[in-house]
């Protein structure tokens, strides 16, 4: 559904280590990259400056939640 996208934003910036335990190619602990669900997420869009919006997974849905918890939202297509 994103077209590939997500994926290739968490190759790149991965904040979290992929299945051979690597970590994105541009990891910054400044940039939250992430695939799991997380109880801290209204806290990490709450922390963050800006967030991304990615398609497939609802852009309504994950726009709502960036400009609520005082996010700016990146439209990423």
């Amino acid at each position: 559904y994103s077209m590939g996208i997500r994926q290739k934003v968490a190759a790149e910036f991965g904040s979290t280590p992929n299945k051979k335990g690597e970590l994105g190619r541009q990891y910054s602990p400044d940039v939250i990259v992430t695939p799991e669900r997380t109880d801290s997420y209204p806290e990490q869009l709450s922390r963050s400056t800006f967030c991304g919006v990615f398609p497939g997974d609802g852009w309504s849905g994950r726009m709502e939640d960036s400009i609520l918890h005082g996010c700016i939202p990146v439209v990423i297509q």
